[in-house]
């Protein structure tokens, strides 16, 4: 049977246990057990058999497989299990028992119940249980009210055995009627009448033969109640006033208590049958001796072990006045015989005196045990509240770093994400290895280097096969590893692709070297680009050195030289270390520079786009030339002038030509009458004019017959290619050996200009003494007089330098295009679409970078309206517009939910770019996501705040301002935005904790360190006990920025606190009470075994030692009376001291007082002052004041070899104080070495009683004053 079924885990507990001892077994007996409970929804549930997850982690996982079945997330016991026990609701102490059991478990429920109701209890399970059944109880429980009933097994494990005991009345249940049946008379043997049948079982035969025949005998426990007697025992045994009792030592006659008490005792110690014999006693006036034997059971699993039978066997008459007794009596002088007596009562007395040193050393060690209980527990208690107080401590801290790791997380989240996303935007080959080169994490990039798979991680980086054309990766690892230094390095993959290697050490926070960071930067489109613009700018520095009959300058926008080409240096005179940094306002004459023509001509340049003039320039040897020129800015990509590049060309011979066909047609018209007959003169010098002309050109000037022969060329020509004219004329362009590629297309136009007899223009290139040149030529056909064509004059302009700026100007344009492809945002740029009115309808795509095309695809030259009619739905196209319109830059975020990105956020920028836009879009959506989470945080904190009553604030030290958050305006009831200020603490704090507030205040506006303190402020006429901490947040130089910090409610767990400590107290108080009590009832008990038991033995004895006085030498008489003079005065003696009389009759300053005069009987002289107390005191308090004064006289009379000592007790302000002191040797401890037991036990009582133990020495050495301060707890 169980009782306190809770959810049945118990009953089945027992089931299980039950079957796995009789499931295997073929005859096992059947089994059933009854499980019993008040609560009738327990009952359901239990009977039920389901179980948690949580409730079956206990079970080992074979009684799982073997006694549960899985149903969902619960478990439910076999039917097997459940069909071995019984559920019902069952109330022990009013329903009907069950009978004839075998175990009942009842654990944990008789705590619960007072003294009446467990005996009842006790009586219901020993009836319902078999003889021999067993009982098990819980740790706390025990039978010590039924020791008659139950035998114990293992007191350890609380399993009790059931006794066969007579039977007797049985409580009947409050819930059946009361059908006892009328008891049955219990008739004599001489009344035979009474017995309707004349018969009489052998059993009360034989009983009722024992009761008359055998010796008087009892049965008692091992406490020695008596539990049954016979009928003629009573003669032994007699009442005494008071209560009434059942205990032996108390009934039996005084003349027998102590040979019986002895016996007793000895007994129950060896487990053995003993006997005294010859006990002499009176009754009615006659003396009678009697043999006493006690017979303890001894047999173990017997159900009376532990009891013990009494039996009394008195002497016969007879025997006592045969002739053998009276011969011995008549031969026996009684000297011998008082002796014998005397050897016996002091035998008696040793054996008393070996009981009470007995009992003496079990108060000692149960005293001892309790002082190291009451060690421990004052340990424990400490221990707890230190624990308490961290946990506490702990706690705090732990919310505080959870409200930071939560931060720490939202923004590791945010960091993680951003980290991601760069990683991934940026397409950086990162590779982290350990210590050992193994993987650890790679980047998406990285694969595209290493054949890395997911299941690569932890293999070393030399396992891994990669694309690099490099074969010392891992030595450079080593290296790194070994040197903790940066290795970076140009390497190639066997794709032809550059990558910068990056080897660093992966350094910790706590900066421990725990392993390598490989990164891999592609510089394959830098290195083409780098490539690229040095052949340009080799390019471009031949061009400019090339071109010596041009002189190439570029200006700054002061206009100052920033470079200077060689032809500048051949036409100008300068050199390039001269004239860099100066003012090319030099190379003007004074009369241009004065009519601000340096001036003029940058800012046409500017504000047109380019500027030409031909103008006198001025040599470093002062001398003049006639020069064109063209200046054109230089802008950046912001399209700001940086500065200007001038290109300038000798033209003074031409001039000079011009000034001399001027002059020659002046004058030819002026003289052209006069002088007809110097017209052939004129017109020769003409002829000769123009062959100078010809002859001086910088353009190549031939002529070509039919079979295209060169019939002319002027020097230029030769200049160009280098080759003699003579050795040219009446060839063919492939005759003179120029390349198919550009002799064929030339001649291809001569054929061209003679058939169709009208110009032809022709490009093309030849290599000339300076490099391959590039031309224009214009081929006119010569007609004579008849219209036929017969020669074809070409003239060819050197373009070479227009040439490679317009290869330039593509490069750049392709330079600018991979610029915007290796941009992470999207490029596009627009052309604006007009109407006939100048309206712009429309945008067409001019140019895309990389990233607008994969998301875009292929849409230069469509519409804007047509492609992505988004643009123009979202608003962006009108802003597109106002941009063009106006000239006015625009940048905004803009949120943009169209196809192919229905749910994004971007940052626009759009600029003008002539009769365009240019837009920059920027994807910020995980940034704005990311805001959004970072607001949900908030709103987080702030609801957190009002639940746990938390509020924060920051102090700005650099500003000065003091901000709080909503829950700091929550905790000071205060409307949200109101002005604070650290002074505000100062405006609610009570006046007590006033310095600490100030402490804060102070500690805010000078000191900026960390702080934390508890403050208690009065909010809303109510009083708040706050927590403050706080942190501060430094710069790199480690100077203070702000002050963070938190206000916490505390003031329940302040209330908590105190509740916490007031019951400790109380417990104390308890443990102080019980220990006391402990101590006073065995010293009470000790005390009247003294004084009843030996004390009126050895009073016997002097009495009758008057007797035999005639008949023993006087000096034996007058030793032997002194012997037991003092024998009886040390006994009384040691009786008073353990029972203070005094105080419990007269209070503790007569005790006190007493107590001196009993040590002034010794040598040492007393002085007591002890004052009268204002009111009585609880009484355990002057228990404990008794026995430490007592304790502390103790200690000076052995220990101090003092000849005097002053006691002083008095009452002052709520305390009892007790000063002790003498004029002995003093208290000197040794270093490390413990007080007695006696002073350690004073202050152990004194610290229950939240008291305070002092020692003083004086510096001489001599004398002793212990000071004792008690707390008063008043009876009132």
């Amino acid at each position: 049977m169980g009782s306190r079924l809770c959810h049945g885990e118990e009953a089945y507990s027992l089931a299980m246990l039950v079957a796995e001892r009789t499931l295997d077994v073929v005859d096992a007996p059947k089994v059933q057990i009854f499980a019993t409970d008040l609560d009738a929804a327990a009952i359901g549930t239990a009977r039920e058999g389901i179980y948690t997850l949580n409730d079956a982690a206990d079970v080992s996982a074979e009684r799982l497989k073997r006694f549960f079945t899985k149903e969902g997330d619960h478990y439910r016991v076999i039917r097997e299990i459940r069909e071995m026990i019984l559920f019902a609701q069952h109330n022990f102490l009013k329903d009907p028992s069950f009978s004839r059991l075998d175990l009942v478990t009842c654990r944990n429920v008789l705590i619960y119940l007072n003294s009446t109701a467990q005996e009842r209890v006790m009586e219901t399970f020993h009836f319902a249980l078999k003889p021999g059944g067993y009982l098990f109880l819980g740790s706390a429980e025990s039978v010590d009210g039924a020791s008659d009933l139950y035998a114990t097994v293992s007191r350890e494990n609380r399993i009790f055995r059931s006794r066969q005991v007579a039977l007797r009345k049985y409580p009947v249940p409050e819930s059946v009627p009361n059908l006892i049946p009328p008891p049955l008379m219990i008739r004599k043997a001489k009344e035979p009448e009474s017995s309707p049948t004349g018969r009489i079982s052998f059993g009360e035969l034989h009983q009722k033969l024992l009761e008359q025949y055998a010796p008087p005998s009892l049965v008692v426990n091992e406490d020695y109640e008596i539990l049954h007697m016979s009928e003629k025992v009573g003669r032994f045994l007699e009442l005494s006033g008071g209560e009434p009792t059942k205990n032996l030592l108390q009934l039996i006659r005084p003349e027998l208590r102590m040979e019986l008490r002895s016996i007793l005792y000895q007994a129950i110690q060896r487990q053995t049958v003993l006997e005294v014999r010859n006990i002499v006693w009176g009754q009615h006036g006659e003396r009678q001796s009697v043999n006493i034997q006690v017979k303890p059971v001894t047999k173990e699993g017997d159900p009376a072990k532990g009891f013990v039978l009494v039996i009394f066997e008195s002497n016969e008459p007879e025997q006592e006045t045969s002739n053998e007794k009276v011969i011995t009596t008549v031969e026996e002088p009684i000297a011998r015989q008082l002796e014998e007596e005397l050897i016996q009562i002091k035998a008696q007395l040793r054996l008393s005196a070996e009981q009470y040193e007995y009992q003496a050393e079990e108060l000692k060690a149960s005293n001892e045990e309790l002082q190291a209980i009451n060690e421990e527990l004052r340990s424990a208690a400490e221990e707890l509240e230190t624990s308490k107080e961290e946990l506490q401590s702990i706690n705090e801290e732990l919310r505080t770093v959870n409200q930071e790791l939560k931060v720490k997380i939202e923004e590791t989240v945010i960091t993680s994400n951003n980290l991601q996303n760069l990683i991934n935007s940026t397409e950086v080959a990162t590779i982290f290895l350990d210590r050992a080169f193994c993987t650890r994490l790679y980047t998406p990039a990285a694969r595209q280097i290493f054949n890395l798979i997911p299941s690569d991680y932890g293999r070393p980086i030399s396992d891994i096969t990669h694309r690099l054309d490099y074969d010392h990766l891992l030595a450079d690892v080593e290296t790194v590893l070994e040197k903790l230094t940066l290795l970076e390095r140009e390497v190639t993959t066997t794709d032809q692709r550059a990558f910068m290697m990056r080897i660093l050490p992966y350094r910790t926070t706590e900066d421990r070297i725990n392993g390598i960071v490989i990164t891999f930067f592609d510089v394959t489109l830098r290195k083409q680009a780098e490539k690229a613009l040095l052949q340009s700018e080799q390019r471009l520095r031949l061009i400019i050195e090339s071109a010596k009959d041009y002189a190439i300058l570029s200006l700054d926008t002061q206009r100052r030289v920033v470079s200077w080409s060689s032809g500048a240096q051949i036409l100008l005179g300068y050199t390039e270390a001269e004239i860099i940094g100066k003012s090319g306002d030099l190379i003007f004459v004074p009369e241009d520079r004065e009519n601000k023509a340096p001036e003029w001509e940058t800012q046409t340049a500017e504000k047109e786009g380019r500027a030409e003039d031909e103008r006198w320039h001025r040599r470093q040897d002062g001398s003049r030339f006639w020069a064109s020129g063209i200046t054109r800015p230089l802008r950046d990509e912001q399209d700001n002038t940086i500065g200007f590049v001038k290109i300038m060309r000798d033209l003074t011979e031409q001039k000079q030509v011009e000034e001399a066909l001027r002059m020659a047609e002046e004058k030819y018209r002026t003289q052209l009458e006069d002088e007809v007959q110097q017209r052939t003169a004129e017109l020769k010098t003409s002829r000769d004019q123009y062959f100078t002309l010809v002859e001086n050109t910088p353009d190549v000037i031939t002529r070509w017959d039919k079979d295209s022969k060169l019939v002319f060329a002027n020097p230029e020509y030769e200049s160009k290619t280098g080759l003699s004219i003579e050795h040219l004329l009446g060839k063919t362009p492939s005759d003179m050996g120029l390349p198919e590629e550009i002799a064929l297309p030339y001649m291809d136009s001569l054929q061209k200009a003679f058939e169709d007899g009208k110009p032809v223009e022709h490009f093309n290139p030849l290599p000339t003494p300076d490099g391959e040149g590039y031309f224009y030529s214009r081929i006119s056909p010569e007609k004579n007089a008849a219209g036929k064509v017969e020669t074809v004059l070409a003239i060819a302009r050197d373009i070479t330098q227009i040439r490679k700026a317009e290869l330039e100007i593509i490069q750049g344009r392709q330079f600018l295009q991979s610029v915007m492809d290796s941009s992470l945002d999207v490029i596009q740029v627009f052309d604006a679409v007009r109407d006939v009115t100048g309206t712009i309808i429309d945008f067409t795509w001019r140019m895309n970078n990389r990233q607008a095309i994969e998301q875009l695809g292929e849409v230069v030259g469509k519409s804007v309206r047509q492609q992505s009619p988004g643009i123009v739905l979202s608003g962006v196209f009108d802003r597109m517009v106002q941009v063009v319109e106006s000239g006015v830059a625009y940048e905004q975020e803009q949120y943009y939910s169209y196809e192919p990105f229905p749910d994004n956020w971007f940052y626009l920028t759009l600029v003008k770019h002539h009769n365009g836009v240019i837009l920059t879009t920027k994807d910020i959506t995980p940034f704005k996501k990311a805001e959004a989470v970072r607001l949900q945080s908030l709103m987080l904190l702030q609801q957190s705040e009002e639940v746990a009553r938390i509020g924060s604030w920051e102090y700005d030290v650099a500003a000065g301002t003091f901000g709080w958050s909503e829950g700091m305006y929550r905790l000071f009831n205060l409307p949200v935005g109101s002005p604070v200020n650290p002074e505000t603490y100062l405006e609610y704090v009570i006046e007590e904790d006033q310095p600490i507030a100030q402490r804060v205040v102070n500690h805010l506006r000078e000191k900026h360190e960390p702080l934390e303190e508890t403050l208690r402020l009065r909010v809303s006429g109510q009083v708040l006990t706050f927590r403050i901490k706080a942190v501060v947040l430094r710069n790199e130089q480690g100077e203070p920025l702000k002050v963070l910090g938190i206000d916490l409610d505390i003031s329940e767990v302040k209330r908590l606190e105190e509740e916490n400590l007031q019951m400790r107290l109380n417990q104390q108080k308890a443990l102080l009470l019980g220990i006391l009590a402990a101590q006073e009832e065995e010293r009470s008990r000790i005390s009247e075994s003294l004084h009843n038991g030996v004390g009126q033995l050895l009073y016997a004895t002097k009495l009758n030692l008057d007797q035999v006085a005639p008949h023993v030498s006087s000096d034996i008489i007058k030793i032997t009376k002194k012997l037991l003079d003092e024998a009886i005065q040390e006994t009384r003696r040691v009786s008073h001291e353990l029972v203070p009389i005094v105080l419990k009759d007269f209070g503790l300053t007569r005790a006190v007082e007493d107590l001196c005069k009993q040590y002034r009987q010794s040598s040492i002289e007393v002085n007591c002052d002890a004052e009268e107390m204002e009111y009585p005191l609880e009484s355990y308090l002057e228990l404990a004041m008794y026995r430490i004064c007592q304790e502390l006289l103790t200690n000076v009379t052995k220990h101090a070899e003092a000849t005097s000592v002053d006691i002083l007790l008095m009452q002052e302000e709520g305390e009892l104080i007790l000063k002790v002191r003498d004029n002995g040797k003093g208290i000197n401890p040794e270093p490390g070495k413990k007080s007695g037991i006696g002073l350690r036990t004073i202050q152990d009582r004194i610290k229950l009683l939240n008291g305070t133990f002092a020692i003083n020495t004086p510096a001489g050495g001599k004398g002793t004053q212990i000071t004792v301060q008690i707390p008063i707890t008043s009876i009132n």
